[in-house]
């Protein structure tokens, strides 16, 4: 029987996300600056959802295409896996799962995971077939867990979702920089994540700024999950700034946004100082009064700052559809000089 742990630190320093991929991805040595700048290329410090009652899984609606692209964006392969365990076939997504993720521990590469200590990631760090265990560590220990092979998959909110993260290749900092900006942009102006024309409940970007003054403003939201989605995007906000300050020595003119982005930063940091954790509204009227006041500032701020990153990367934005338009056309062509 087989027994392999790998030693593999992950620290609470970020969004759970971030902290795992971050852990594996300097493990590897293929990743090598602070974390804020992995979140802002990966384009997770520009992810802005929240629930219409500001749920606690508010900030954590995004799909599995999204993670990927965000490892991609970077230059890194990576394979994301994921399902409900209420599918029918959830059994053999389960019994895959596990070859694959032995097979990548097997390789010297840790497995990122969903679920793990609630709504959170973490990383797979080794196995046990006698057992049949995975070890797996998340940031806020620094001891490994045990879970059963069983029990992969089995989360509280249903969603089953594993990342095996591949090789890296270079990629222009300017190009990433240039690519994390339009992502920025495309995620500012998506109105609804996961929604159809009947299921809007999860706004992204400005909209969801809407949705988070409205529900206060009804005093209609769920405490909890605003306490958890303001300490979650006070974190973020902080390191989209720093991360725009990187960007700045590539892209000059992302200076002109950085005053905006800075009041975002001071804002969120003074929601997060006023500490309402799961605190009824009728109870500190007051302060959630001066939080819709400080959310509106911020909606108002990130405008402007779209703004500039639009012009930053216009050129980019103009051209980024003629290779798709182009091939369009060239099929166009084939299809219509085929005979038959």
């Amino acid at each position: 029987m087989v027994c392999k742990i790998l030693s593999v630190p992950i620290k609470n320093e970020s969004i759970s996300y971030i902290d795992a991929l971050y852990s594996i991805l300097t493990y590897k040595k293929i990743f090598s600056g602070p974390k804020y700048l992995l979140s802002g290329m990966t384009g997770m410090a520009f992810k802005f959802t929240i629930h219409k009652k500001i749920y606690p899984s508010s900030p954590n609606m995004y799909g599995k295409e999204e993670l990927l692209d965000g490892c991609n964006r970077i230059g890194i392969y990576a394979e994301s896996h994921g399902t409900l365990n209420s599918n029918p076939v959830f059994e053999v997504f389960q019994k895959e799962a596990i070859k694959k993720i032995k097979a990548s521990i097997d390789d010297d590469t840790p497995v990122l995971f969903w679920g793990c200590s609630g709504i959170q990631f973490g990383i797979i760090v080794g196995y046990d077939d006698e057992d049949e265990v995975f070890y797996y560590k998340h940031r806020r220990s620094e001891e490994e867990k045990v879970m059963l092979y069983k029990n992969l998959g089995v989360t509280k909110d249903g969603v089953v979702y594993y990342q095996i993260i591949g090789p890296r290749v270079s990629i222009a900092l300017k190009e990433i920089y240039v690519s994390s900006l339009t992502y920025a942009i495309d995620e500012w102006e998506t109105l609804y994540k996961l929604g159809n024309k009947t299921n809007n409940e999860f706004a992204s970007g400005k909209k969801a700024y809407e949705f988070l003054i409205d529900a206060l403003r009804r005093r209609d939201f769920d405490a909890n999950g605003y306490y958890c989605s303001m300490l979650h995007y006070a974190i973020l906000k902080r390191e989209l700034f720093n991360y725009l300050k990187e960007v700045e020595k590539e892209l000059p003119q992302v200076k002109e946004a950085l005053p905006y982005y800075e009041k975002v930063m001071n804002n969120f940091n003074a929601i997060e100082e006023l500490a309402l954790y799961d605190v009824p509204f009728e109870k500190e009227a007051d302060a959630y009064d001066k939080v819709i006041s400080l959310l509106g500032e911020i909606k108002i701020m990130e405008e402007e700052g779209i703004k500039i990153l639009k012009e930053t990367v216009k050129e980019h934005l103009e051209n980024r559809y003629v290779d798709l338009y182009q091939t369009e056309q060239f099929i166009g062509r084939v299809v219509n000089t085929k005979k038959y």
